[in-house]
């Protein structure tokens, strides 16, 4: 028998901390104890505990506590925060892009695995994959599901629809028809997309994603078969985002009902935007940084509007959710700080940052009931960092352990 003895001190930035002050448990698979708790956006809990069992959490505690604990991780000097949230990454397309089913299969075995553990060892318990080779990325994803294989949780999007012969299929994918075959959904015809919707949902994809993008090529989706589109997704309940750069095309995804943005626009955006925006209840994945969709690609976009673009939608009110963007051109660690900086640059604070890491992502993902704050009832994704990311963000790179629904899957103790 394990006999703790847990004071907790309330520090809160908004509202009212609600803490059990009497424990209800008698045992547990895992017992984080004496530990600062981001518990949710606005909340710092001192000295308090979490209890999780079966994988989720069962009770943030505060006060005297007599349990008995599988493993405990004594928590003094450490924050515990939910696990990180990647909102669009690209795990299958790292460069050299793979141009054949062999070349994928070596990947898939000799590189993947190190690509997965390298999210976990820097604190992501979830990612979304907004575009990668289909469908094998849904192969991935339910490999992790059922414990074949480690990696941080993974929202697919499934293939990209795009108007024929714009993004991806002939920038990314130029010269290389595999490529093309298996990451871009290049239809002209209504009933074709409803189809490849249904069997896109049928394979697993937590949502759809289009893009709409003339900013690069001057091909625009057309707005019958995007309609075909997310009308077939609705019936699914699958959410629709939108790829798109300009005013054109944010507005033609508006008038669809998408429902989010998978990137912060490059063009700067309009006044009478930014109203119907609002109007519409937009959320954007943030994507400042300069990992890019080819590794060591350089970017093709001006920064200077993106990050206008990004302090006008984080003053209004709007939802951003954390996103790198990265595809390899850099390490999950680095792409990490890069991202955090660029944030910073664009006038983001310290708790909008973390927000958008955890409870900010997860409401991206239409996941917040599950995941992005420590409450009883959610699923047991947890970091546990040395320092205080509140004061100093790179504090979330001295990781001390990593818990993905409720195991212990990185510990450096």
């Amino acid at each position: 028998m394990i006999h703790l003895r847990v004071a907790a001190t309330v520090l809160l930035i908004y509202g009212l901390a609600c803490v059990d002050s009497a424990p209800s448990l008698r045992r547990a698979d895992l017992l984080i104890s004496d530990a600062r708790l981001l518990t949710r956006p606005g909340e710092i809990l001192q000295r308090s505990a979490v209890i999780v069992t079966d994988g989720t959490i069962q009770e943030v505690v505060a006060g005297e506590l007599d349990l008995e604990a599988t493993t405990v991780i004594e928590g003094e000097n450490y924050t515990v925060l939910p696990g990180l949230i990647d909102t669009h990454v690209h795990l299958l397309t790292q460069s050299p892009i793979v141009d054949g089913d062999a070349a994928m299969a070596q990947y898939l075995n000799e590189v993947l695995p190190g690509v997965l553990d390298e999210y976990l060892a820097a604190g992501f318990t979830s990612v979304m994959s907004t575009g990668d080779f289909w469908p094998f990325i849904a192969e991935v994803k339910a490999r992790i599901d059922r414990g074949a294989i480690r990696g941080p949780r993974i929202f697919v999007l499934g293939p990209m629809f795009t108007a024929p012969g714009a993004h991806p299929a002939t920038t990314m994918c130029a010269e290389n028809p595999w490529c093309r075959a298996h990451l871009a959904v290049e239809v002209d015809d209504e009933g074709d997309a409803r189809e490849m919707v249904d069997a896109i949902a049928q394979a697993g994809a937590d949502g759809i994603k289009i893009i709409f993008d003339a900013s690069r090529d001057n091909s625009r989706f057309d707005t019958a078969l995007g309609r075909a589109v997310t009308d077939r997704a609705s019936a699914h309940d699958l959410p629709v985002m939108a790829h798109a750069h300009t005013n054109g095309d944010i507005n033609d995804a508006l008038g669809l009902g998408v429902s989010g943005f998978v990137h912060t626009p490059h063009e700067t955006i309009s006044d009478e935007l930014l109203e119907r925006m609002m109007a519409t209840d937009s959320s954007f994945a943030t994507t400042l940084s300069n990992s890019q969709l080819v590794a060591g690609q350089p970017s093709e976009f001006p920064r200077g509007p993106q990050k206008q673009n990004l302090t006008a939608l984080v003053g209004a009110g709007f939802l951003v959710a954390f996103g790198t963007n990265n595809a390899g051109g850099e390490s999950v660690g680095s792409a990490l700080l890069t991202e955090m900086q660029a944030l910073q640059d664009a006038g983001m604070t310290s708790s909008q940052i973390l927000t958008a890491l955890t409870a900010g992502a997860a409401e991206y993902l239409g996941r917040l009931n599950e995941l992005g704050t420590i409450e009883a009832g959610k699923r047991a994704d947890l970091l546990i960092v040395e320092g205080d990311p509140t004061t100093d963000l790179t504090a979330l790179t001295n990781v001390i352990a990593v818990v993905k629904d409720g195991v212990l899957v990185v510990d450096y103790r």
